[in-house]
């Protein structure tokens, strides 16, 4: 499998296995596309659209009126490498109404690769900061202020760390970062088969150029290693591409996102 498919395959292993199993969540696994809804206003998506040009208007119905019935807003359409018709994205904006939240046609990721063996083996420990790994019951609130800003994506997140702690082998790994004792920055990861996922970097604002989201990847990814991981795949924002970068990640292909209203047609 290259690593665009991994990539992928990667991302929706994350969708089906957590954010599909929430409370009032659902995945729906089609042979020509899947969604996965949380059950909450945010992170509700489709993706892996393998669609034939006749039945694109027919699909594109379907799911905005099952995404309607769930009194969603809107949605996000993942436009990914294995899409097809390559072209979709630039359908959904034409003839559906789609676009990006912040008013630009999309909203592009890089989505990276790093393999494990060229994992820096020392990155220098920002001045007085300790990480920790948080568990379902650790310092969840702390870690989630960190990485989420709204009320209703923290919930979500704190539903992941519960569900994930009543598995035989969990297999979310958040880590906080802390000066003094203050959370100053947080990242997640995640493993399937394929690799582990790197996921939800943040570093609040009054710490961020001094190096600190570097390292506190590179700990997670560290760990991963020792759990015996050989891959690991983002995808990565403008924000945080030059720290995947520093560590070792590679540009495999981009990814897009289209906001779609309810209703887009």
């Amino acid at each position: 499998m290259d690593r665009n498919q991994v990539i992928e395959s990667t991302l929706i292993h994350e969708w089906r296995a957590r954010l599909g199993q929430l409370p009032g969540g659902e995945f729906y696994d089609g042979p020509d596309l899947k969604w996965s809804l949380t059950g909450a206003g945010y992170l509700n998506a489709v993706f892996g659209a393998r669609l034939a040009p006749q039945d694109i208007s027919v699909r594109v119905q379907q799911v905005q009126a099952h995404f309607d019935r769930r009194n969603l807003e809107y949605f996000a359409w993942v436009i990914g490498p294995s899409t097809q018709p390559a072209d979709l994205g630039d359908q959904l904006v034409d003839r559906y109404g789609a676009h990006a939240l912040d008013g630009r046609r999309s909203v592009a990721v890089a989505g990276m690769a790093l393999e494990m063996d060229v994992l820096p083996e020392h990155i220098p420990n920002p001045p007085d900061v300790t990480v920790e790994r948080i568990t379902a019951t650790g310092a969840v609130e702390e870690w989630a202020a960190v990485t989420e800003s709204h009320p209703v994506r923290r919930q979500i997140m704190r539903d992941l760390f519960v569900l994930d702690s009543l598995r035989q082998q969990p297999t979310l790994y958040a880590y906080l970062a802390r000066r003094q004792g203050t959370p100053l920055g947080s990242v997640l990861v995640f493993d399937c088969a394929l690799a582990t996922c790197l996921r939800a970097l943040d570093v609040l604002p009054e710490a961020r150029g001094q190096g600190l989201g570097t390292w506190l990847c590179w700990y997670a990814l560290r760990e991963a290693r020792r759990r015996g991981h050989q891959l690991a795949v983002t995808d990565a924002t403008t924000m945080g591409h030059g720290v995947y970068q520093r560590l070792g990640f590679r540009d495999c292909c981009t990814i897009f996102e289209y906001a779609c209203r309810v209703p887009v047609v």
